[in-house]
């Protein structure tokens, strides 16, 4: 999805389901791995059989935007009109003394 367009018919997400038919289950868990695909563990109901799966299909999890990134803009723009204010006020000097004695 990244990279597409909103109107983009590729970005529509497919209803995805697994069945799988078998023997009943007495328990299932599973256990998930840092930047590997998540281990899946079925228990048979007489407890003679353990199967372990791997899911290698990850979910992809859009990065979260920075809390400050609406806030440094003004806060940029505020900085650069107080400094250029200040070295004209300076400098120039909308406030110089030198400026009222020659009338």
């Amino acid at each position: 999805h990244v990279g597409k367009k909103k109107q983009d018919p590729s970005r529509v997400v497919p209803a995805i389901v697994w069945r799988r038919t078998g023997a009943a289950l007495r328990s299932w868990t599973v256990h998930k791995r840092y930047q590997q695909g998540d281990l899946l563990a079925l228990l048979s109901e007489d407890g003679m059989e353990i199967e372990i799966l791997e899911v290698l299909m990850q979910v992809y999890q859009q990065p979260q935007q920075d809390s400050f990134s609406n806030f440094k803009m003004p806060v940029f723009a505020v900085a650069i009109v107080m400094v250029l204010g200040y070295q004209y006020v300076k400098g120039k000097g909308a406030f110089d003394p030198g400026l009222t004695e020659g009338v």
